[in-house]
């Protein structure tokens, strides 16, 4: 049986009112294989991106990564991407590890001329200083095509400053899901009842600006936090000591009259003393 709105779908085609979207065929992109030499063909990219989170103007990331092993091989920030920072970026890229066979970079006009009405072999800026230096540029003909470089940079906007640039240091959650770091409590907010956090180890990273997260494999954790109370040492009379003690043996729970272990020293040495005091049998 036709659902009504199945029915009212079908009338609206009819009449023209309605078109149903057509599918889109998925795009298999074929896996590429690497190239068989370290340095032999160099992955280059720029990435735009609010590195320092606000605490400094946006900038980019220019990225050279090896094609054969994915290894990070340049990294350098640079105010925007343009010519005059490729060219301090490879200057410094040569001198470390000297000249590769081919660039792969994307169409950006910084690598390629792209006006429809240019003809012949124009060159960039770029392009020339690199056919001095004999080294190729090779353009992707799309961003899946240098997939490495990008999946790279994925990876550095996601933890370049959250997870490099800060102070590393463990802590244990409690079983009330909280920890001790620099004289304040954070409690771990979660939803549900929060047992399977129950004294694992988290990491707790303090960013250069004073602000503090919270990691538990990889995953971010909300917190609250509250100052912790620091213990002041009390100053009591000889008069008071007494009823000073029994507040705190109150408050810490324990009770009075407890009695130590047959096998605790202070028993042995009383019933040493017992001994010695029993007359001799004679």
């Amino acid at each position: 049986m036709v659902s009504h709105q199945a029915q009212i779908l079908q009338w609206m085609m009819e009449a023209g009112l309605w078109m149903p979207h057509r599918r889109r065929n998925a795009v298999v992109h074929q896996q590429r294989e690497r190239r068989p030499c370290f340095g032999e063909l160099v992955q280059i990219d720029g990435s735009p991106h609010d590195w320092f989170e606000g605490r400094a103007e946006k900038c980019c990331l220019l990225i050279f990564i090896d094609d054969a092993t994915s290894r990070l091989l340049h990294l350098r920030f640079e105010p925007a991407e343009t010519t005059e920072s490729y060219f301090r970026s490879v200057h410094a890229y040569l001198k470390q590890h000297g000249t590769p066979v081919a660039f792969y970079s994307d169409r950006h006009g910084i690598f390629r001329i792209n006006a429809p009405d240019v003809v012949g072999e124009a060159q960039t800026q770029f392009g020339r200083a690199m056919e001095a230096l004999n080294i190729e540029i090779i353009c992707a003909n799309s961003p899946q095509a240098k997939g490495r470089v990008e999946k790279a940079n994925r990876t550095l906007q996601d933890r370049l400053v959250t997870e490099i640039l800060c102070y590393h240091t463990d802590r244990t959650l409690s079983k009330n899901l909280e920890l001790s770091y620099s004289n304040i409590i954070y409690q771990v907010k979660i939803k549900g009842e929060g047992y399977a956090l129950r004294h694992v180890k988290v990491s707790v990273h303090e960013h250069l600006d004073g602000q503090v997260s919270l990691y538990y494999k990889g995953r971010k954790l909300n917190y609250t936090t509250h100052q912790k109370q620091k213990r002041i040492t009390a100053i009591v009379s000889a008069k008071d000591l007494n009823k000073k003690m029994e507040t705190i043996i109150k408050q810490d729970g324990r009770t009075k009259g407890h009695k130590p272990k047959m096998e605790h020293p202070w028993r042995r040495y009383e019933q040493k003393k017992l001994v010695a005091k029993q007359p001799a049998m004679g």
